[in-house]
């Protein structure tokens, strides 16, 4: 009699029974108004887990020239233009991360990331749109996922303003990427939908360190041969 295999157990720092479904990050976010010379926009608000930094991005009435806000004690700190934004993030000591979505009908996301005073300290584009991305409370790493045909996962050490990571999803094919922790340890859980468990983690330096049984499975022969070779 084969029994049946139980299922895996969540990746190192989450608790997948308490934090699902993960939301999409425009349903974590709240529309504002902002008058900006002259100009009313439009904007999505996030605000930081500690509630003292809010970030807005939008696009004025005339349609032109979207804009990403910065906001602190509820006293504007700086704004920039800022191409397509679909997604803006922002952290407890105010650096924020913005997702642009590129032009209708083309491959062309992008990621620009700025420090609290509005500097631009990062900023990088992909040969296609942008899936997810995801800010850690401190500021210290972002990851942004790209669709196919890119289909990557870009990892980015923010006090240094590296790239830390550039993961190949070839089979896993994720389109939600999520920074959670474990004690001092950090991870980025990929998942295939927001209501599905997470098919694998990668560590801060952007190696696979848990994986479901789901991934490993669409994983290809050859590879998972490689795998057990290394680990005997």
């Amino acid at each position: 009699m084969k029994l049946r295999r139980n299922k895996d157990p969540d990746p190192p720092g989450l608790e997948w029974d308490a934090h699902k479904p993960w939301k999409t990050q425009n349903e974590l976010t709240d529309r504002q108004t902002i008058e900006y010379e002259g100009e009313t926009y439009f904007c999505r608000t996030r605000d930081s887990s500690d509630g003292r930094w809010r970030v807005a991005y939008g696009s004025p009435v005339s349609g032109t020239g979207s804009r990403t806000f910065l906001f602190s004690d509820g006293e504007l700190r700086w704004t920039a233009r800022t191409d397509h934004p679909i997604g803006g993030l922002v952290s407890e000591q105010g650096s924020v991360v913005v997702l642009g979505g590129g032009v209708a009908d083309d491959l062309d996301g992008s990621v620009r990331v700025f420090d609290a005073s509005g500097t631009t300290e990062l900023e990088a584009s992909y040969e296609a749109n942008v899936a997810d991305g995801d800010l850690s409370a401190d500021g210290a790493l972002a990851v942004v996922q790209t669709h196919p045909p890119d289909n990557r996962t870009y990892l980015y050490d923010l006090t240094e303003g590296d790239l830390v990571a550039d993961h190949a999803s070839d089979w896993g094919q994720p389109s939600v990427a999520r920074i959670g922790s474990d004690g001092d340890a950090r991870y980025v859980y990929l998942s295939a939908s927001h209501e599905k468990r997470p098919l694998y983690a990668l560590d801060e330096t952007g190696s696979v360190t848990w994986e479901s049984e789901r991934h490993r499975k669409r994983r290809p022969l050859i590879d998972r041969i490689r795998t057990r070779l290394r680990s005997a």
